[in-house]
């Protein structure tokens, strides 16, 4: 949800006002996202069960000192690419994506960046969670189906 703050100075008085942003401006912001790329730049990453404490609201590929990128174990050498598109105020994939194991892996979370090399750093993180019920494995040859939805209310 995103919400919106007005901060109004009148006669040595300060007012703040919160207010919601309606669809149409939701909208207009993800437009606006899709129409610098971020939407369709985005990859999935899987969380492995190394290292793993915890997600934290200040993480970043460059950091993110609770959990690590499971690297091995997936077939191909990139990340998933997630393929988000618009309707309304929701991006998704509108179809299921497919990671193939080529080894058992257990794995406690999945992440969206900006970046496509697996085990990479570079790139800015958009999400990251930890699956209920985690950790999961995921035996040799099988598919993970993956769906990622955004919504703005």
């Amino acid at each position: 949800m995103l919400n919106g703050e007005f901060e109004i100075r009148f006669d040595g008085q300060t007012y703040i006002a919160k207010n919601l942003i309606v669809d149409e401006g939701l909208n207009a912001m993800i437009n606006a996202i899709n129409t610098i790329g971020i939407v369709a730049d985005h990859y999935i990453g899987v969380i492995s069960t190394v290292g793993w404490s915890a997600i934290s609201a200040s993480d970043t590929m460059a950091s993110h000192s609770g959990w690590t990128e499971q690297t091995t174990g997936l077939a191909g050498v990139n990340r998933l690419a997630w393929g988000g598109t618009i309707t309304n105020t929701i991006i998704e994939n509108t179809t299921f994506k497919d990671i193939t194991t080529t080894a058992s892996v257990d794995f406690q979370g999945l992440f969206l960046s900006s970046g496509s090399i697996r085990g990479g750093t570079g790139g800015h993180l958009w999400s990251a969670f930890e699956l209920v019920g985690a950790p999961v494995t995921v035996g040799s040859g099988l598919s993970l189906q993956i769906k990622y939805r955004v919504t703005g209310s």
